[in-house]
C-alpha cells in the first residue's frame, strides 16, 4: 500500500517529466520565432487568450455556479490545461481533493477546445 507521501512524490515526478518533455519540444522553434519577429504577435495573442479564458472561467464558475475558491483553482488549471498550475494549486491547498476534482471537471473539454482553436488560429496565418 502506498503512503500519501509516495503518491505525491510520484505525482510530482510525472509533472516534472511532462514539463521537461514539453519544454524540450517547444524550445526548438523559439529561435526561429525570435528571428522572424513573430514572437511579439505570439506573446500578445497568448496574453489576450489566457487572460480572457481565465477571467471568463472565473466569472462563470464563481458567479454562475457559486463555486468555492479551492475547487475553482483546479478549474482554472484545467481550463488552461496546465499541470504546473495544478501542482501550484495542490501545493497551496495541501493537496485538497477539491482541486483535482475541479481540474478533472474541465480538462477534457478544455483540451478539445484548445486543439480546435489551434487549428482555427493556424489557418488564419
Amino acid at each position: 500500500m502506498c503512503t500519501n507521501a509516495a503518491a505525491q512524490a510520484l505525482c510530482e515526478l510525472g509533472l516534472l517529466i511532462f514539463l521537461a518533455q514539453a519544454g524540450t519540444k517547444a524550445g526548438g522553434l523559439l529561435v526561429e520565432a525570435f528571428e522572424s519577429g513573430a514572437w511579439i504577435k505570439l506573446l500578445l495573442l497568448g496574453i489576450v487568450i489566457t487572460t480572457t479564458v481565465a477571467a471568463c472561467a472565473y466569472w462563470v464558475m464563481r458567479r454562475g455556479f457559486g463555486m468555492g475558491g479551492t475547487r475553482l483553482s483546479g478549474v482554472l488549471a484545467g481550463t488552461q490545461t496546465q499541470p504546473a498550475v495544478l501542482a501550484f494549486a495542490n501545493d497551496r491547498t495541501g493537496y485538497d481533493s477539491r482541486v483535482a476534482q475541479g481540474y478533472a471537471l474541465v480538462y477534457p473539454a478544455a483540451m478539445i477546445a484548445k486543439i480546435l482553436l489551434g487549428q482555427v488560429l493556424g489557418s488564419l496565418s
